[in-house]
């Protein structure tokens, strides 16, 4: 079951993620965690050994091993 704080949180004005806060020497701030999810990275080989072949972590190219670079 859905706790009410995570029901509503969408419903929260701007206005309401600024608050001023002890653990930050009062400084106007937001505690809202950002979506990162549309920003998740993938890597690919800059040669193409795989063709458009893509991977979600960083690493080597298992057949050329070069660095795998990131793509998007």
């Amino acid at each position: 079951m859905k706790k009410l704080r995570e029901i509503f949180k969408g419903f929260a004005t701007k206005s309401e993620h600024h608050q001023h806060h002890d653990c930050c020497g009062g400084a106007e701030h937001s505690h809202q965690e950002e979506d990162t999810a549309h920003l998740k990275t993938t890597y690919q080989c800059p040669m193409k050994c795989e063709g458009d072949k893509t991977y979600d972590a960083p690493g080597r190219c298992p057949v050329c091993n070069m660095h795998l670079a990131p793509v998007g």
